[in-house]
């Protein structure tokens, strides 16, 4: 899990560069920032997953 939140957190900060690059009414731009918030909720749910895997331990 540690090399997927990895790459998500990576695709996060190139998401954040293509943002910058078009204004916020385009297609490119919107598309990024629904997948920046896609992306952070998966690294929400594995960090809680893991949180839960570590209390039952």
């Amino acid at each position: 899990m540690k090399k997927l939140t990895e790459w998500l957190e990576d695709s996060i900060e190139q998401m954040e560069v293509v943002k910058g690059m078009l204004p916020s009414d385009n297609a490119g731009h919107i598309e990024a920032l629904g997948r920046q918030k896609a992306y952070n909720e998966v690294i929400k749910k594995i960090k809680e997953q893991g949180d839960e895997n570590e209390s039952n331990i």
